[in-house]
């Protein structure tokens, strides 16, 4: 548990874990691009944005040997796929009834070296360490698979293979679309990752008026310094000439700040509009600093200084109902949907970013609220960060107002 400072005390933060952003569509819009990586069953990591990474560790993403198995059995099977055709019979009359015309059967068994001759690529491509390149080819020699199942079902519907053989080679694709697809189940993924900050206005005519109030309490200071003496009169109301035209200045970069925010609120920036509310926040603090300081040095009256400082607590309380009046989200996309992690996948997020109580609400594809769940999670007071342990991505909110 931590605090955040008052400037910045309202704060939502949603982990979205899904492929497509699902009853989200009010609080934000995803950026077009999203960075992408291939993890393989050595782990990685993925940049999520906004100083945030998800950790993928070894062995989330598969097994390796169980992939170099399945690969194995597949190239096996396809060895007696070739082996079947090849044997085939080109006379639709021969006895056995395992028969294809020559020109298919020699088309056939062309095909399914194709397909062991992108599954034997893969192999050695996982061996060598090229982990994306072996995923490639799985997945072609997969297609390659589906390619063979169509042009045997066409020569069968043209009178040019035997049912029983037609029969015999799909049950054989079909035993190695199995390995395949295991394979590439294990031999891991392309991830990816978006994140976006947004913020809402939740009372547009309020903040509206809270900033126009704002400025006519900068303008009485203006009126307020400008006419204070310029010499030291006993009464505790003046400021040196230099001194003064410095407050002044430091007095109009608050102005600035907060006309600009009313600018950015009047375009429906509400990033800008919050950025530059709290930017005037801190400038208050300057001018309230270097009015401490005039007094010290003997270049303002103190009286002067509380009255200053009484404007700027009024400005101040002002500009906090502005920054209260935003809300303030940051949605994690991550995908492909339904992905699982055989090892927990760990999000880490710096600790300034969210407020954490561990109150997790899970939605299903439609977006619906289905059930109220704990998710485990590490504060690591050292360097800072939240890390969130993630088993599958589907839709996780974390909110806190």
């Amino acid at each position: 548990m931590f605090n955040q400072s008052t400037n910045y005390r309202k704060f939502s933060f949603y982990i979205t874990i899904v492929s497509l952003v699902l009853g989200l569509s009010f609080l934000s819009t995803m950026p077009a691009q999203a960075i992408t990586e291939f993890i393989g069953p050595e782990g990685g990591e993925i940049n999520a944005g906004h100083d945030s990474y998800l950790i993928v560790p070894e062995g989330a993403m598969g097994d390796l040997a169980a992939a170099l198995n399945a690969l194995d059995n597949a190239i096996a099977l396809l060895e007696d796929q070739y082996a079947y055709i090849d044997g085939l019979s080109a006379n639709e009359n021969d006895p056995s009834g395992e028969w294809m015309k020559l020109q298919p059967r020699n088309s056939a068994r062309s095909r399914s070296n194709g397909v062991k001759n992108y599954t034997s690529s893969a192999k050695q491509k996982r061996i060598d360490g090229n982990a994306v390149g072996a995923w490639r080819d799985t997945n072609t020699a997969l297609t390659k698979v589906n390619n063979l199942r169509t042009f045997i079902a066409d020569k069968l519907a043209e009178g040019k293979i035997s049912v029983v053989a037609h029969d015999n080679i799909q049950q054989q694709n079909d035993q190695i679309e199995l390995e395949l697809v295991f394979a590439e189940s294990q031999l891991g993924e392309n991830l990816q990752a978006t994140s976006v900050k947004e913020v809402i206005a939740l009372d547009d005519a309020t903040i509206l008026a809270e900033l126009n109030n704002a400025l006519s309490l900068l303008t009485a200071q203006y009126n307020y310094i400008s006419q204070l003496a310029e010499a030291d009169d006993g009464s505790g109301e003046w400021v040196k000439p230099a001194p003064k035209t410095y407050t002044l200045q430091d007095r109009q970069a608050v102005e600035n700040r907060v006309t600009t925010a009313l600018e950015y609120h009047s375009g429906e920036n509400n990033t800008g509009a919050l950025n530059k509310t709290r930017a005037a926040l801190d400038r208050l603090d300057v001018l309230g600093t270097n009015n401490d300081n005039r007094v010290a040095n003997g270049k303002m009256g103190s009286l002067a200084r509380d009255n200053i400082k009484a404007y700027s607590d009024d400005i101040r309380e002002v500009l906090e109902t502005v920054d209260s009046l935003h809300y303030e989200t940051l949605t994690f996309e991550f995908g492909p949907h339904g992905t699982e992690f055989l090892v927990p996948a760990e999000l880490v997020i710096p600790l300034e970013t969210i407020f954490y109580d561990g109150l997790f609400w899970y939605s299903g594809d439609g977006g619906e609220v289905v059930d109220l769940i704990d998710m485990d999670c590490v504060i690591d007071e050292v360097n800072e960060t939240v890390h969130f342990f993630i088993e599958h991505f589907s839709q996780y909110y974390y909110s806190r107002r």
